[in-house]
């Protein structure tokens, strides 16, 4: 849960850091492959091999649907590409 968390926060701010220096989106539009993102009574909950998370924005939880289960560096990879 706490490594859900590091990966959630490491998109979020990578995602606003690529934003403010004029950089696109590096996420797709619609969920991974694999992972289900469906609308539930608190926001949405993405359901992934590693496991399930709850995320209020639809975009951050399909966004979160690239990097569940990725390492951390994964994730900073994927930011700075």
């Amino acid at each position: 849960m706490e490594a859900d968390a590091d990966r959630f926060l490491l998109m979020r701010f990578g995602v606003l850091w690529r934003l403010e220096r004029g950089f696109d989106d590096c996420f797709p539009l619609s969920p991974a492959e694999g992972v289900d993102v469906e609308a539930s009574g608190s926001g949405y909950t993405v359901r992934a091999g590693t496991g399930i998370v709850e995320i209020l924005s639809k975009r951050q939880a399909i966004r979160f649907s690239h990097v569940a289960g990725e390492s951390l560096a994964a994730v900073s990879a994927r930011l700075m590409t």
